[in-house]
Parts: structure tokens; sequence; C-alpha cells
């Protein structure tokens, strides 16, 4: 009978749904309420546990470029990884609500010493006490007093357990020895060395923000009876911390959240700030469309979340591509962040995609939607509405209604940006433009369609007052083509990834491994022209060292025409990157095949996309650094290299810190590969464009051979290797014909790796110390994954006119555990002007030339 009920109350809603939102029935609809403010906008879903590796590592432009809230980092001096000891992330967190830090990561080993307490169990010499006390509260206590020094200190959140759910510390043994139960007589064990933890910590530091229970996961039952032994002994966390990991939990975020501050109304605790420290599955990190839906639920539970680490500690959490470049994933993130005012009251009606089936089956009292989501707000001059969607492969639409509630008037300029999964580690300099129109908003509403929205995609819509009118659709979006949809030959295979990937149900190609091995893939080209075709691909050394990590040679065959790539490594074949082919092709069907020719390699897909000429790079406008009488940009370079910048008057500014200025508004620059801030000193309202050009400023490149190497360093073939904290250096002169700030590019490669784990890559960032003109900087220089592969990172110089001497070495003052450090493989150095002026040699108009 109960179950009856459950069903039919499930049916009533359904009706009761479909009959508020009958007109959306058949259309998903995101609506959109412009005159209902649910509170000021906020960053809180950007937030990253172990995202940030070493000081500058991801570098602390993509750090600031997505406002980060709340991190959880490794305690101070700790073991459980080389990386992300929270005196290192610490410099770029200034903007950073909470640092929360996990204490037991004072212990090497995942978990916590389990092997070890393992034995002693075995053994029948476990006490979890005697554990806590010996092994555990002495470091509790050195961490607490150290931290509590920091000028960070007051945002610290003291994590005292993590997962202690998972029983390794205080379960009871199964009665066949072969597991641990986090029972009722677990649970006491724990709540006793809280209590003793807790006592510690505000002991040292009363004002220490303490956060808990940590669990893996959220259970109703257990918070509530944590809560309650809290509250009877005196020791309730400052901060409310669990993890959302389950293949639902973007489904149940809201519900679990709702039951939390229930639970708090019950017993009488006054609301807690909650940090979600762990959120995301392997699959979702670094898939936008998935942790879209996460964003979404954050944003509007007004809770804290940080993604999970389930990969690399150096590009937050599956966001960076590399050190400085852009994933798909961090464009979600950028929009976000960059919302401005007040968050839109919205609501999903997609009732035809909702967990139907499971609501009848389990007497579900709500509708759980996986599908179509987004979030909306208004600036608060009420003249701009942003709206983020997307997470789902069929047609919405989004409908704004109440719009003469703001300043934007009856006819409205829409433009519908959107990024592509392009591989976890595929750079993406810039969205897509899928449309740009003028329309009409009667009666303050607008109705904005989607059509075949991609389940890979994110869009960005953004609504301002019409300025003229527009109209624009882009007839030349990428197609994407399934490699695990194709021909297979040999002993390839398709596979579902653990990892981020497109495609349905075994979604990639494997087994690409013996020569015979190969897959074809059969693809239709609208129009005769230049294509980009764009693997996405996985390269690894599975089950090997890393100093196997190499380069995978392919035979690619494009309608019959062979030709042998390469393939960088990318440390495990899930973890994808891809490469792009310029080609160009007949309009027609066309056929590509990727054989097995050296190393092993796994492809997920193709984007095939007509090649654009154009060009300009993407520049971004930046609220957050922009002030009164300055002006800020964020320029996205495909590439290091000089280009041409325009900001229409004459004017001083800095390129990441660095010092140009132009008399005409127009100058050449430097640009590093990635992320570029630029900063005008101007209170004027002004633009920026930047082009690529052949026209060069100063550069000078200095080779490995033609440095001066001394002590350990040695010249092997064309880098130079050797330099550690023990000695070794390299030194080059450089001349110059102006003092200023200069740019140093160096060319390096990296493939550290420390330590053992189950699923992440414990890899090490080596750095340089840089010494120019008696000034001492230390240079990271992220892991590249592979010695085979060199990348580079950029360094600001302020250098004198003539003869400059740099000098390359390690100088030791980074290390983890008392271990030696090492600088990278140095291939080259070049040294670029920060700007040249477009000008005659008269100041007269501009000839395109190139002048110092």
């Amino acid at each position: 009978m109960s179950n009856f009920i459950s069903l039919l109350l499930s049916f009533i809603t359904v009706l009761g749904l479909a009959a508020e939102g009958l007109p959306y029935l058949f259309e998903p609809t995101i609506e959109v309420d412009a005159s209902i403010s649910m509170g000021e906008v906020s960053s809180r879903a950007s937030g990253y546990l172990y995202g940030i590796a070493q000081s500058n590592v991801p570098d602390n432009a993509m750090t600031e470029s997505i406002d980060i809230a709340s991190v959880s980092q490794k305690v101070i001096g700790g073991l459980q990884h080389p990386i992300g000891d929270v005196d290192n992330a610490a410099p770029a967190l200034g903007n950073c609500d909470y640092i929360t830090v996990y204490l037991q990561d004072c212990f090497d080993t995942w978990y916590y010493c389990h092997d070890e307490i393992w034995q002693m169990r075995k053994a029948g010499e476990y006490d979890h006490m005697e554990f806590v006390r010996n092994r555990f509260l002495s470091q509790v206590e050195e961490k607490v007093r150290e931290l509590s020094q920091k000028e960070y200190a007051d945002r610290l959140v003291y994590c005292i357990y993590n997962e202690a759910d998972n029983g390794v510390w205080f379960g009871t043994m199964s009665e066949d020895g072969t597991w641990l139960m986090f029972d009722d007589a677990a649970k006491q064990r724990f709540y006793e060395a809280w209590k003793e933890t807790y006592n510690l910590v505000k002991s040292i530091n009363p004002a220490a923000l303490i956060g808990g229970p940590g669990n893996c996961d959220y259970d109703s039952y257990e918070i509530r009876d944590f809560l309650e032994f809290c509250k009877e002994n005196n020791c309730v966390p400052d901060v409310m911390i669990y993890h959302e990991l389950g293949d639902k939990s973007s489904l149940y975020w809201q519900e679990h959240v709702d039951d939390y501050r229930s639970i708090e109304d019950d017993l009488g605790i006054e609301d807690l700030p909650v940090i979600v420290t762990e959120y995301g599955t392997m699959y979702e990190c670094g898939a936008p469309a998935d942790m879209l839906h996460y964003v979404v639920q954050i944003e509007n539970s007004g809770v804290y979340g940080n993604m999970a680490y389930w990969r690399l500690a150096n590009n937050l959490n599956d966001t960076a591509a590399d050190n400085i470049s852009p994933n798909s994933n961090w464009w979600l993130y950028r929009w976000y962040t960059d919302m401005e005012g007040d968050l839109l009251k919205s609501k999903i009606i997609d009732v035809l995609h909702a967990d139907f089936a499971n609501a009848i089956k389990y007497g579900y009292d709500r509708f759980h939607y996986s599908g179509f989501t987004g979030i909306a707000s208004v600036t608060e001059d009420k003249d701009e509405i942003t709206v983020i969607c997307g997470g789902c492969d069929y047609s919405g639409s989004v409908y704004l209604k109440n719009l003469d509630k703001t300043n934007l008037g009856e006819k409205v300029n829409v433009r519908i940006e959107c990024v592509y999964f392009e591989g976890i580690s595929g750079i993406v300099t810039e969205p897509y433009v899928v449309r740009e129109y003028t329309a009409c908003a009667p009666f303050g509403r607008l109705k904005v369609e989607l059509e075949e929205i991609d389940p890979t995609a994110v869009y960005h819509i953004t609504v301002t007052e019409s300025d003229g009118e527009i109209d624009y659709t882009n007839k030349n979006l990428p197609v994407r083509y399934e490699f695990e949809n194709g021909v297979r030959t040999g002993g390839s295979y398709t596979y579902d990834s653990a990892y981020a990937t497109t495609g349905q149900q075994n979604g990639m190609v494997g087994g690409l491994e013996n020569i015979g091995d190969s897959v074809t893939v059969n693809f239709d080209i609208p129009e005769s022209g230049y294509y980009d075709l764009t693997l996405i691909y996985g390269n690894s050394n599975d089950g090997r060292t890393p100093d196997d990590r190499k380069d995978t040679l392919v035979t690619m065959t494009l309608d019959g025409t062979e030709q042998e790539i390469s393939l960088p490594n990318t440390i495990k074949s899930e973890y994808t990157d891809k490469m792009t082919f310029i080609r160009y092709l007949d309009k027609g069907s066309h056929s590509i095949t990727l054989a097995h020719k050296s190393g092993t390699f796994v492809v997920d897909s193709m984007l095939v996309v007509p090649h654009s000429n154009d060009t300009a790079i993407t520049v971004l406008k930046d609220s957050d650094r922009t002030t009164g009488d300055n002006k800020s940009f964020l320029a996205v370079s495909p590439a290091d290299g000089f280009y041409k910048m325009n900001i229409g008057a004459a004017a001083e500014f800095e390129i990441d810190g660095a010092k140009g200025s132009t008399d005409s508004g127009t100058s050449a620059v430097y640009l590093r590969k990635g992320l570029n801030y630029i900063d005008v000193a101007t209170t004027e309202d002004i633009d920026c464009s930047i082009n690529k050009t052949e026209k060069n400023g100063f550069a000078e490149c200095i080779t490995a051979s033609e440095m001066t190497i001394d002590g350990s360093a040695v010249l092997n073939g064309d880098y130079i290797d050797g330099i550690s904290s023990n000695g070794g250096s390299a030194e080059f002169t450089v001349t110059v014909p102006n003092a200023g700030s200069y740019r140093m590019t160096l060319a390096y490669a990296n493939n550290d790796e420390g330590g053992v784990h189950s699923y992440n890559v414990d890899l090490i960032e080596r750095y340089v110390t840089v010494e120019a003109n008696g000034d001492k900087q230390t240079l990271w220089c992220r892991n590249t994954y592979s010695w085979d592969t060199v990348k580079t990172v950029t360094i600001n110089l302020e250098l004198e006119a003539g003869e400059n001497k740099i000098l390359l070495s390690n100088d030791g003052s980074v290390k983890f555990n008392g271990q030696d450090s090492f600088a990278p493989h140095i291939y080259s150095a070049t040294v670029n002007s920060t700007s040249y002026i477009y000008m005659n040699k008269s100041g007269g108009v501009n000839d395109g030339k190139i002048y110092p």
C-alpha cells in the first residue's frame, strides 16, 4: 500500500508540474525572473582540493582568473603528497574566504598509515586512542602552533579528521577479519578522538576554526548523531565539512543541504558555514557540462564547494590545461566567477527529462533534474543579464520574464557563446560565438532558444540593451566524430574511461598497442576549404616508470595519404589532450585512420571545424582588477610571442607586472602563451584589442649550448641538466637597448615524480633560481609529463641598458621533507621587450613598423 501511495503521489506531482509548465512540457526551459533577487552572486563553487601544487603552480594569473572562494590544502610540512603545502599555496589565496588544511596529511601514506594500522590490528596490538595520542596529537600541536602565526591564520579551517568514516583508524573489524565497519562502536571511538583533538586545537588557539566531521559522503543519521555528541560535549565544529562524491551528488545536493539545516534547527545549533571539501566524481571533473550541475547547485544552496582531487595537483582539479592556459572547464568557471550583481531566481521546467522513473520506483517526493540546467545574474545597474546553461543533449530555451523591471529596454542584444569539451588537458583559447542578434522583449519577456545543445558544451548568454541591429548565426560550429563508432582492426577495442570523455558507453578506443591495431572514422565536409581536425587522445606508459614516458608515434592516414605524427605523453591513457591539424579538404566524404607505430595510445573523438584566419585573440574585460584609474583586461594568447595591441590612446600599462607604454595607442607587446593580465593606467573607459603580428620587438634567444655552465651542471645534447640545491649553474649575458622591464621565456622539460598513490599522480614541480642585476627570483617550472615534452614559462626581469648577466641555479629554498631540489632540463632562454611602439620615426601617423 505504501508503495502505491508513493507512486500515486509521484504521479500527481508530475501532473502538477506539467500543468504549471504546460507551455514548456515538450521544451525544456529555464525560467528566469529578472525581478527577484536571491542575493548577491558569489564564487562559492570555485573551490579546489590540492588544486595548487606550489607557489605559482598553476600560475597566479590562472588562480586569480577564477576568483577562488575556498581551498583544501595539505597541512604545512605534511608528507601525504610532495606538493600542495598550504604555505606554498597561500600567496595565491589573497581573496579566498576559507583555507582548509587536512591535519592528517602530516602522514605520508593513504589512508594515513593504513598498512601499518592493518598489521597492528592483525597482531591484536592496535589501540585507537594510543595511536592518536602517540602518533597524531603531537603533530597536531606542532602544526597548529606554526599555522596560528601565519598572516592567513584567520581564514584557516582545521579539518582535524578526513573521511574517518572509512573505518581505518576507528572502525570495527568484521567477523571474518577482512574489512572495517563504521558502526556505533566505531563512532564512539571517533567521537572520543574528536573531542580530545578539538580541545587540543582550541587550547592552542581559541580562535581557530575547526571543521568536521569530514565524512566521505552525506549521511543524515551520521551527521545528526555526530552533532548531538558535539553539542553535549561542547565540541561543535565551527565549520561543517562533508564530501559529495557520488554519481548522483549533483542531483541531491540541495536536498542534503536542506536536511542538514533542519538538523541544526532541531538541535538548536546556529547555522554553520558549510564547506563540501570534495565534490565531483572522477569522470565529471574537467567536463564543463557535468560540472555546471554542481555550480548551479552550490550557488543556489549557499554553501562552499571544493572540487575533488582525482588526478593532478597542478591544474586546479582539471580546470587548467597547463600552468597558464585554460581548458574548456576553465571557461565555465571564468564565466561563473565573472558574474556580477544579484543571482536571479530561476526555475527548471524539464519534466520529460527528470528522474520520473526513479520517482515512481522509489517514491521520491521531489524531482531531480539531471539534464538542462543553468543560473542567471543581473548587474547592479540592471543593464546586463548573464545566463550560463547546458548539461543536456537536446534543444531547450531560456525564458526571461519581468525584464521591464530592469534597465534593458524593450529591444535587446543577445549573444550566445559556448565551449566544447576538448580533452582534459586540451587548451581552449576562445569560445565559439553561436549566435548574436537583436530581439524585442515585449511586456518584459524574452525567449532565447538553444537548438541541438551539445552534451559536452556549456553556453554563455549575455543580454544587453540594444545599440544597433545585429543578426549573426554561426553555421560553422564544430562537428564531433566518435572513434568508438568507427571501424577497428587488430587488437583495438572500445571501453569506458574512468575520466572525462565524450560519447555514450564505451566512449574510448584502446588496444592501439601493436602493429595492425587501428581505428578508422568517416566524416563529411559541407564545403571545400581548410579545416581544423582536432584529435582528442591519451598517451601513456601504463605500468612503467616515469622515465619511460615517451611520445607515441602514430600513422595517420587521411584519404589514403599517410603521415607519421607524434603524440606527446599524457601520463595515463585517459588523461586526454588534443592535437590539431589544418588540412584542405574537398566537399564530400572523407576518412581518417589512426594506426599504431610505437608506444601506446587511446583516442576519444575528433572535432571538425572550418579553419579561421582571424588574427584577433580573446581579450576579456576584468572588473575585479579594474578601478577608477586602472582598466584591466585578460588576454588569452595561443602562443608565446609578440602581438599588436590597440588601446586607443597613449598610456602606460603593465603586462603581468612588466611595465610598458605606448605614445600612439598601438604597441607590439610580448605575451606569454595562455593568460596575460593587462593593466592600463587611465581613467577613461577604453577597449583593448590584440591581434597576431609578424612584427617583433626586441628578442634574443640563448640556447643551452650558448650558456656558460659551472659545477655539476652538464650539457646533455641540446639541454642543460645537473643543476640542483647541491650546486651547478648556467649563466649567459644579454645586451638590451634600453633599461626597463623585459620578459624572459625559459624552455624546459620536467618529468619528476615522487610517491605512490592508487589514482593520483604525485608529480614534482621543479624550479630555477633566476638572478639578474642582484635581484633573485624563484621560477617554478610545472611538470611537462615527459622528458620528451618541452614547454615554456615566463618571468619578468628588470634589466639595465647594455650588458646584463643572468644566472640560472637552484638555491634549495624549497625542499620536500629535506630532500634535494632540482632545476628542470633547460633548453633555452629568450629575453623579450615588454612593448615596442607602432609609429614612424617622426612620431607621426602609424605606419605599421616597429621602432625602439
